[in-house]
């Protein structure tokens, strides 16, 4: 974005005019602009028309007191250009494209897109085929309808590539404070990119909400996004569009297990953007970030009314891996002080109801509950809702406990409902008041809970490691490209020369191979060479175990007359002894994101569990020693059931090469499988390769 269109769409976010262009269907528009209390100058464009609802309407935009802001575009989509072209010419500084047939219906549609974007010149372009943007912190709407009237003094900002989504997110009733909410549409101009960068410059902006279905440019994302972190503003992300698992295609097993959705998931990792599983989740994970005064540790003491709170809470802790630690001796002394004879103090703690309606007494139970050990608290209890004969001010007491707590503590507290609809506006508002986030869902909370901490720590692991945004491969242009498979001896000798261990081992002809055996030492493997034997043990193209001359030469005729390219290449290579563990590496340039690491459980392993896990390059050998704990390989590497340890660092070395490489080869795709782990002292080997690269 040049720094002129970045001018206009900071003018247009915060506008001081705003037109609407067109006939009936502006009405709502203009109403709820002047509903929601605009303060600027208001006015629309309608040949035919000299007022829509109250607001004085001109006969075309030359006519105009002046150059507007910010323009709403109601008109077809070849009018939209058009209107679009006496915009710029006249210095308007943004609009949004209302209209769908753009790129959306087809190749035809997509010519007209391009039209819009060269017509609009520095103008920033929301849309087209969108509902609009609200800047609620400043009352602005440049949208088709009525979004309801809050004004908050901070909130999130909301990007949304559905103008239904964006409505749903603004009219839950989940407390979410939202300062600005925009729905991007076909993103012709104006890119997500764009307005997180643009809305990183509102000190309002708490955190960012982005409901997304594709990125159109990664490289401006990720400067965006590192910017977000830098400033300490996270950013968090609903993805929708996910594929299959073997949606990609490709010669090597890699290629088959990273789909797109595992390679998007890697890239949000990669830059410390939050991603969530459902609209939900995603609210009340915003909800947390934008009304907690400082993110927590990891380590949370959860404290309830009722056991089976409490029982619930564990499991759903455990699901989202979130710590519950134990107290300590002098905590528990302190806690037992405050409850019945007959209660434990444990975490998550059941307070039974002996504390129930007693203010100071809840409070010093909390307090001493977050007196050691623990980085947060969080009470969890539903407040009654449409029982109109409970009376509530018991429930009430809790939550003026819990915020006195917070204070005398200095730490923070989080309150969570069991169930979404246990937590009304009225006990929401008095807790968010009191700076405490009031989660709607147990579910939901605990994975909210569970991406702060992720976040607090993500963020501190990239902001240390310049080399993410230095040293990153997005993917060149692959026009007019090709591509060759190479076969496995070829693909090993570029393994050993970028510092990976193979077996020892020959490249012999058939002929040849009585001859070339003399030499041998055995046990051997035999496989079979081509460019198109890729998976060999399917084709019945590699034999183990061999222990003799007459074993390798009979195998190897074998081959020649099953295996249907006829082979008349063979490998004769050493068998690797003593394995401890075996993995996958695997290495995919992808389109958008550039070079993907792949790595897991290898072997006849491999398809039977799915266990892997992807990075985007650059990475760092520490990256890769974390990311291989995360994988079941791991309890092998580590000494499964006294079995030795495996080289763990040799493995770590390898893929360390594997990826380093991979920044400077015309790599399309790489599989090392196995990736035989000796035990510690011993190395690792890569015995299978399968390497595919520009040509």
């Amino acid at each position: 974005m040049n720094p002129s269109r970045r001018d206009n769409l900071k003018k247009f976010l915060s506008p001081r005019h705003i037109v609407y262009i067109g006939g009936d269907a502006i009405r709502p528009g203009l109403k709820y602009a002047q509903q929601i209390g605009f303060v600027g100058s208001l006015w629309a464009v309608n040949p035919r028309e000299t007022e829509i609802e109250g607001v004085k309407c001109y006969p075309d935009i030359a006519s105009l007191p002046e150059a507007p802001d910010a323009t709403f575009i109601a008109v077809n989509a070849n009018k939209t250009i058009e209107v679009v072209e006496a915009l710029a010419k006249r210095g308007a500084a943004g609009a949004v494209c209302h209209a769908a047939g753009f790129s959306e219906v087809g190749a035809e549609g997509a010519l007209l897109e391009n039209r819009l974007a060269e017509a609009a010149g520095d103008m920033a372009i929301i849309g087209p085929n969108c509902t609009g943007a609200v800047n609620f912190f400043d009352r602005a709407s440049m949208t088709r309808g009525n979004y309801g009237e809050v004004s908050p003094d901070r909130g999130i900002a909301m990007i949304a590539q559905s103008g239904t989504v964006a409505l749903n997110f603004i009219a839950s009733d989940r407390g979410l404070k939202i300062g600005y909410s925009v729905n991007v549409g076909n993103q012709s101009v104006t890119s997500m990119a764009d307005l997180v960068d643009v809305m990183l410059d509102d000190e309002r902006v708490s955190a960012i909400g982005i409901y997304i279905e594709g990125l159109k440019d990664v490289a401006s994302f990720e400067k965006a996004i590192l910017r977000a972190l830098k400033q300490a503003i996270p950013v968090v992300v609903l993805k929708a569009g996910t594929s299959d698992k073997g949606a990609a295609a490709a010669s090597s097993h890699t290629g088959a297990m990273i789909s797109p959705n595992d390679v998007f998931e890697a890239f949000l990792d990669r830059f410390g953007i939050v991603r969530t599983s459902s609209l939900s989740e995603f609210i009340e994970t915003l909800k947390l970030f934008s009304s907690i005064e400082k993110l927590p540790g990891g380590k949370l003491a959860v404290m309830t009314f009722s056991g089976a709170d409490s029982s619930i809470s564990a499991d759903v802790a455990e699901k989202n891996g979130v710590e519950l630690p134990n107290l300590s001796d002098r905590q528990s002394a302190s806690v037992r002080e405050r409850l019945s004879a007959y209660t434990a103090p444990a975490n998550p703690l059941d307070m039974g109801l002996t504390l129930w309606g007693n203010k100071d007494q809840q409070t010093a139970c909390y307090q001493a509950m977050l007196s050691e050990v623990f980085d947060c608290g969080m009470l969890i209890s539903n407040h009654p809702f449409g029982l109109h004969q409970i009376e509530v001010r018991h429930w009430d007491t809790a939550i003026e406990a819990l915020i006195e707590a917070k204070n005398r503590t200095g730490k923070p507290f989080v309150y969570a409902s069991n169930l979404p609809e246990g937590l009304p506006a009225a006990p929401r508002a008095r807790l968010m008041e009191g700076g405490i986030p009031a989660l709607q869902g147990l579910e939901d909370a605990f994975a909210a809970f569970a991406h702060a901490v992720r976040y607090r720590e993500r963020r501190e692991t990239v902001l240390e490691r310049e080399s993410i945004w230095n040293n990153r491969m997005l993917p060149s242009s692959t026009e007019g490209e090709s591509t060759t498979v190479v076969d496995e001896w070829k693909g090993k000798q570029w393994l050993r020369s970028i510092g990976v261990n193979v077996p020892e081992g020959m490249l012999v002809d058939l002929s040849d191979l009585p001859t070339a055996l003399a030499s041998v030492k055995f046990p051997v493997v035999l496989k079979a060479v081509g460019e198109t034997l890729t998976h060999k043990t399917e084709l019945s193209a590699v034999r183990l175990h061999l222990s003799s001359s007459e074993e390798v030469i009979a195998a190897a005729q074998d081959m020649f007359a099953r295996v249907p390219t006829n082979p008349t290449q063979f490998i004769v290579e050493e068998m690797v002894s003593g394995v401890v563990a075996e993995l996958i590496v695997g290495l995919k340039r992808d389109p958008q994101f550039g070079v993907v690491l792949m790595l897991g459980s290898g072997g006849v392993l491999t398809e039977l569990l799915e266990d892997t896990v992807q990075l985007i390059l650059p990475v760092e050998p520490d990256e890769i020693r974390v990311a291989l704990q995360s994988t079941k390989a791991f309890k092998l590497l580590s000494g499964y059931r006294g079995k030795p340890a495996g080289d763990l660092e040799a493995a770590v070395q390898a893929i360390a090469n594997i990826a380093a490489a991979a920044q400077n080869n015309p790599i399309v795709a790489l599989d090392v499988n196995p990736l035989m782990v000796r035990s510690v002292g011993n190395g690792a080997f890569a015995v299978d390769c399968v390497l595919e690269i520009s040509s």
